[in-house]
């Protein structure tokens, strides 16, 4: 690749790739540690004598969330240096493993540093792709970005909605279609409509969303309400009810196109699914997620998105950036080690107390790790929960896929939900109706539209109706105890989930076929909840219950 031509930090990215060890060296003992030497963490642990990497690593153990909840509820009622010296600005708002979400604080460094690998990935593909700059670059669209304050009066809210509002910073100068108005729609299906409204009248060169899901929406919408569409393209306005502010909005910006109008016209009678190469002839690439947990949404996907490229988007949390793609149709990238610093749990020891951790430089291609982080927003030796594989090395640095979260937890469109979850959901939603249940697991389901699928053993005769009243109310104890699950759910990315009776001891059999294929008695555990999407089938299914009544 040339590198003359992109911008010097991402030149910098490119040409460091041999020097993983120097750089994170440099990231923790010339900028976090010495940053924070006077917080109250950093006097606790003794920063001011950290002179080496594992002087560092004796210091701080390494912790999760809850180790840091009380520090964190003391940073958001106001008070200053807690865990950082520098001032906290503002907190991410994100899932947790229990019903209370998580905080994640937010400095000035926290931003510089996750905005300086956010402008590598768009130089990266403005290099590869200058024309994708040209015409209306559409960056993620789904969040209505509503914010709140904590008790000491600090905005938190979703991190992508705080990059919403951040974007032409990682962008460049090019016009954002979509003011306030029409991202904050609340009702899903308006705003998605009001979305494809706009978007089928511009030439659009990229198309960026986190989650695939997002995409796949999109273009569903704009199938499902072709003619609609159409008209309202060659009348000018919105013919669906939409709030005040967003159909002025469109009505004075959007005054009516026939020429436009009769080209869609054409092209939806000549193919049964138009393609995104047919509806935006500039379009240059597509922008979003694809790792392995996303790929039900990436095969959904295809058909739309036809022959145009697919770039992954950056592997990151809340928390931190863990990778930068750099190439199209994989998933992952290169670790950003410039970034923050990084520690890594090969797999198999990250359920152990104290484990041992490699640097980025000791990994191993093809093996698997948790990621330890160490932020500049107060985050030390960090347990993130993510688990990745190493693809292989460019230099000393490795390349890295996200594969899943630590523990059993399952994640189809980001929600990220835990076994805790899922038990005391089921559990809740049984008791309610005076349900008994013998056993169940939730199983991840792609077809027609992933989705989550409850493998039950139900005690007494299940009616329709009861079915149907248990599985919305499962799907409300679910969003009760995960945020994500419950945006997922109201923005229609996640369908609704879906009851299999099975026959009674049907669990027990299968525990019984473990032993005797060998398990451990002790060791064997019928989990609440997996990844697996081929769960089902291990089981003799009676019957299958869709809620017609949700989403």
């Amino acid at each position: 690749m040339n590198t003359g031509s992109i911008n010097p930090a991402a030149r910098n990215f490119l040409r460091s790739f041999a020097h993983s060890s120097a750089a994170q060296r440099e990231v923790l003992l010339q900028r976090i540690v010495p940053a924070n030497t006077g917080c109250d963490f950093g006097r606790r642990h003794g920063f001011s004598s950290i002179r080496s990497v594992s002087d560092f690593q004796r210091a701080v153990s390494i912790c999760d969330y809850e180790d840091l909840r009380g520090d964190i509820e003391r940073m958001a009622q106001g008070e200053p240096g807690v865990l950082t010296s520098e001032p906290v600005r503002r907190f991410f708002i994100t899932s947790g493993s229990i019903a209370a979400p998580k905080y994640i604080p937010v400095t000035p460094s926290l931003i510089r540093d996750k905005s300086r690998a956010f402008q590598i990935f768009w130089s990266l593909v403005r290099e590869e792709y200058p024309r994708a700059s040209q015409g209306s670059l559409i960056f993620n669209f789904s969040d209505t970005g509503h914010e709140q304050r904590t008790t000491g009066g600090l905005l938190c809210g979703s991190e992508s909605s705080f990059w919403n509002a951040c974007w032409r910073g990682m962008s460049g100068n090019v016009r954002c279609p979509f003011p306030g108005a029409i991202t904050n729609i609340t009702d899903p299906e308006a705003r998605y409509y009001a979305i494809a409204r706009i978007l089928l009248e511009l030439e659009v060169t990229a198309l960026m969303t986190l989650n695939p899901s997002t995409l796949l929406l999109l273009f569903e919408v704009i199938h499902r309400n072709a003619q609609r569409l159409i008209r309202d393209i060659g009348r000018g306005g919105i013919s669906l009810t939409v709030p005040r502010d967003a159909g002025e909005y469109i009505a004075a910006h959007f005054q009516g196109n026939q020429r436009r109008a009769r080209e869609l016209e054409k092209m939806l009678s000549e193919t049964e699914v138009s393609t995104a190469n047919r509806l935006w002839p500039t379009l240059q690439l597509a922008v979003c997620w694809r790792s392995p947990m996303v790929r039900p949404y990436i095969e959904l996907l295809a058909p739309f998105l036809g022959d145009i490229p697919q770039r992954d988007y950056l592997a990151m949390a809340s928390e931190g950036i863990l990778a930068i793609p750099f190439r199209n149709e994989s998933s992952g990238g290169i670790l950003p080690i410039h970034t923050h610093f990084y520690e890594f749990i090969p797999e198999e020891l990250a359920e152990q107390a104290d484990p041992p951790t490699l640097l980025a430089h000791e990994l191993e291609a093809g093996r698997t790790y948790a990621v330890v982080l160490t932020t500049s927003a107060g985050l030390y030796r960090y347990s993130i929960g993510d688990i990745i594989r190493v693809n292989e090395f460019h230099g000393s640095t490795p390349v890295l896929e996200f594969l899943h979260r630590t523990g059993h937890t399952c994640s189809l469109s980001g929600e990220k939900l835990t076994e805790s979850q899922v038990a005391d959901s089921v559990c809740s939603a049984a008791s309610r109706l005076g349900l008994i249940l013998e056993s169940f697991t939730l199983c991840p389901a792609t077809r027609p539209y992933p989705h989550y699928f409850l493998l039950a053993e139900v005690e007494a005769p299940l009616s329709q109706l009861r079915a149907n009243l248990f599985l919305t109310t499962l799907d409300e104890y679910l969003g009760l105890n995960n945020v994500e699950y419950r945006a997922k759910r109201s923005s229609r990315r996640l369908g609704a989930p879906e009851l299999g009776l099975l026959p009674p001891g049907s669990h027990a059999s299968l525990r019984q076929r473990r032993l005797n294929n060998g398990a451990n008695d002790a060791q064997i555990k019928i989990a609440r909840l997996t990844r697996e999407p081929d769960w089902d089938k291990q089981f003799q299914v009676m019957e299958r219950i869709s809620c017609k009544s949700l989403m």
